[in-house]
């Protein structure tokens, strides 16, 4: 592969893009099981934007992964990393408050993982 990105710097990003992937894969099941088992007054329009974010998401980890592709490595494939968070709701975490808490807590954490590898990687 001749892009002007040496085969191992493009092994680094690839290697964080997969994390990124992972992390963000994990979010989309979780998202999803939340999307089943919502309940409440809010259980119509919490049903509808978790469907849309689950849409948006998966679109997210096919651009991830193919960017991955153009960098010349295979997708990345690990699903017990994918899935170690991922369990069933407990009946207080099906309430539409706590599923909106605990998906915030877990974009606020992606987040700050990735501006912290960024950080990390700005000498690189």
């Amino acid at each position: 592969m001749t892009i002007g990105i040496g085969r191992e710097n493009r092994k680094d990003v690839t290697s964080h893009l997969g994390d990124i992937h992972s992390e963000t894969f994990r979010l989309l099941i979780k998202r999803h099981v939340y999307h089943w088992n919502v309940v409440g007054p809010l259980f119509h329009s919490l049903h509808e934007m978790l469907e849309e974010q689950c849409n948006d998401t998966f679109a997210a980890t096919d651009e991830i992964v193919e960017r991955i592709r153009a960098l010349g490595f295979l997708a990345p494939i690990d699903l017990a990393a994918t899935t170690k968070c991922v369990t069933h709701p407990s009946a207080s975490a099906s309430a539409a408050r706590g599923m909106v808490e605990d998906l915030i807590l877990d974009h606020d954490a992606l987040v700050r993982k990735i501006v912290q590898d960024a950080a990390d990687r700005k000498d690189v």
